[in-house]
């Protein structure tokens, strides 16, 4: 059997003093104790400490970076990077794409494309464009594409003390009722839920471990 692999979505601008920082990285120990390939999107943020997570397991993480079309650095905590950017470029020169393809969104949709590869996805609170972007690619992709395979996805929602985050309501009716698939689940810590357990649960949702 094939190694599993799981996608992290989350924003690049979370800090290591914020709560879901700290979160992701025990997150990503409990991934590569468990032998999961981590597939990120390679920068900071919710990416950084999943990967520093998978590091600290001498773990496998990929980064799915933008080269030379954005100016962030990879973080220092990836096994692997790969350039999107110059994929692109390789593919355009070889003539496999049409002339009118602009390099820049081809890289984009590489990038998309190779993280949707995963086995399913762990999503942080999606409180930015490119996270939210994400979250309602996978709800279209499981609708209309995998359909009959729909891949799972945690996606977590709540602080510890059950603050509630909010950040679904702005986004439509349409999404609302996708989160209700099977395929979706929206993490909420328990009452009195230590960060290991609510971790545990987090992983063996979207690993089907139930």
């Amino acid at each position: 059997m094939a190694a599993r692999k799981i996608a992290i979505f989350g924003s690049n601008s979370t800090g290591p003093d914020d709560y879901f920082y700290d979160l992701f990285v025990s997150i990503g120990r409990e991934l590569a104790r468990r032998k999961v390939t981590v597939l990120t999107g390679g920068y900071q943020g919710i990416m950084e400490a999943v990967a520093r997570g998978v590091h600290d397991e001498n773990g496998h993480v990929v980064g799915y970076v933008l080269g030379d079309l954005i100016s962030r650095k990879p973080n220092g905590y990836l096994t692997r990077i790969v350039d999107c950017h110059a994929q692109a470029k390789r593919l355009k020169e070889s003539g496999y794409c049409s002339v009118t393809d602009d390099r820049s969104s081809l890289a984009f949709h590489l990038r998309r494309h190779q993280l949707f590869s995963a086995d399913g996805f762990i999503c942080a609170p999606p409180h930015t464009m490119g996270t939210h972007e994400e979250l309602c690619g996978v709800l279209n992709f499981n609708a209309f594409i995998w359909a009959d395979r729909a891949k799972p996805m945690s996606v977590v929602q709540k602080l510890p003390n059950g603050e509630e985050l909010g950040t679904f309501r702005d986004i439509g009716n349409t999404v609302l009722n996708a989160l209700s698939s099977p395929h979706i689940c929206i993490m909420s810590p328990s009452p009195g839920m230590d960060v290991e357990s609510f971790v545990c649960e987090t992983v063996d949702w979207v690993l089907k471990v139930h």
